[in-house]
């Protein structure tokens, strides 16, 4: 078990904030011709193609065909696009036409993954309130190199994913939001939900969470999510255990309830229940005995040991009960 708390920072790191790999965000303009099997766009192709085959690649399309396609015009026109397909690499380089793409796709890319991001970004996405009429996409942002923190823009966009044509269409984007990026650690949380059409497969959804300067147009990292177990539910973030354990609400302000069962041979043993921040730092202990009995409710009001409150962002429960498998659950605190 001591094993076990020891490389929780390390499992924690790994599920949030571990790469510092820019993802080179790929915007293509062209037509979408939804009405006739597709519009074999080189340019669509190429850059499908190309995000297949590099996984750091996040392809973007924009339906140029209907004015009324969710900001594709306004942001071709944003880009200074005359003629379409445009093709956007992270906002700094661009390429307009169709021959010999898939070339000047894979220098264009090449010219960009290997350049260090300013900041991480991690998004994620799950069904709105265990609804399967909307989704929520919830993004972190930590800044970690000295840039200028003003003028920058986060845009949430919902993409399909079902590796045809419309790889990467863009089906929904939501408003630009302005903020100021904070520092030495803070983390910044973002959080948008998207009304869904009940035709779309779930499964083929993707949210992008993309962090833009809005005088350069420098796309400065940038994240991807498929849809996940809401938090609280089923999803858990360790190794499989016989402990049961229950976050409501969640997201949360200002306190949350913390619910633990433990099995029947196990009663009367031992349990500790911590929460820690995304580092894998202990920041408040919940619980530490013998519960009296199989079902032990606690409440965390998103304060650390000593009292002061917590920042708003993502943080982690875990339950450790002798000779189980320890059990870990995300919660996001809001304010």
């Amino acid at each position: 078990m001591r094993k076990f708390i020891l490389m929780l920072p390390i499992l924690l790191a790994a599920l949030l904030l571990h790469a510092a790999q820019l993802k080179v965000v790929g915007e293509v303009f062209t037509t979408v011709c939804t009405g006739c099997g597709g519009d074999y766009s080189v340019a669509r192709s190429a850059l499908i193609q190309l995000s297949e085959e590099h996984p750091y690649i996040i392809p973007v399309i924009w339906n140029m065909t209907d004015e009324t396609s969710p900001g594709g015009v306004e942001r071709f026109e944003w880009y200074g696009g005359t003629e379409d397909p445009l093709a956007e690499w992270s906002g700094v380089l661009s390429y307009v036409g169709e021959y010999d793409v898939i070339n000047e796709y894979y220098d264009l890319y090449t010219q960009l993954v290997d350049e260090e991001p300013p900041m991480k970004v991690v998004a994620t996405m799950t069904l709105g309130g265990g609804r399967d009429n909307s989704v929520i996409i919830d993004a972190l942002v930590e800044l970690y190199q000295d840039i200028d923190p003003t003028d920058n823009r986060i845009t949430f966009l919902l993409t399909r994913n079902d590796l045809t044509n419309y790889h990467g269409l863009v089906l929904l984007k939501s408003d630009d939001m302005g903020f100021e990026l904070h520092s030495g650690g803070e983390l910044d949380y973002f959080q948008h939900e998207f009304e869904i059409d009940a035709e779309w497969d779930i499964d083929d959804l993707r949210g992008v969470v993309i962090v833009q300067n809005w005088q350069t147009k420098e796309i400065m990292q940038a994240s991807q999510a498929q849809i996940t177990l809401p938090v609280g539910e089923e999803e858990s973030v360790s190794p499989p255990s016989d402990l049961s354990v229950s976050v409501y609400p969640n997201p949360f302000n200002p306190q949350t309830n913390i619910s633990f069962e433990i099995p029947e041979d196990a009663q009367g043993s031992p349990v500790t229940v911590d929460v820690f921040n995304v580092r894998g730092q202990k920041v408040r202990s919940l619980y530490k005995g013998v519960p009296a009995g199989a079902k032990t409710s606690l409440v965390w009001n998103g304060t650390d040991d000593n009292g002061r409150n917590v920042g708003s962002g993502v943080y982690y429960t875990m339950v450790l009960s002798s000779g189980r498998s320890p059990l870990v659950k995300k919660i996001v605190l809001l304010k």
